[in-house]
């Protein structure tokens, strides 16, 4: 399990953690978000990859397209959507 980017105390965050059930600990990844960013869409690929798609990162919405590939830490932009957006569930 992984949870990334969001809001802590008000503030939006770059972080990446990922959970090992095994030791039913939180562990911080090194790798971050290209900002940060919180309100955005995500898809999985598949097991090592995810896209993160819009949001907002405090000051602007955002319309930046980008894969987290956690087998090879490392960041892959995508081209960027025509419009910025965000994405929110109530």
């Amino acid at each position: 399990m992984v949870a990334f980017g969001g809001k802590c105390r008000g503030k939006e965050v770059d972080t990446i953690e990922y959970f090992m059930a095994n030791s039913n600990q939180w562990y911080p990844m090194e790798l971050r978000l290209k900002k940060k960013n919180c309100y955005f869409s995500h898809v999985q690929l598949d097991d090592k990859r995810v896209l993160v798609i819009g949001g907002h990162d405090g000051k602007k919405y955002l319309k930046t397209v980008y894969e987290i590939n956690f087998d090879k830490d490392e960041i892959v932009d995508y081209e960027d959507l025509h419009k910025e957006r965000q994405f929110q569930v109530n």
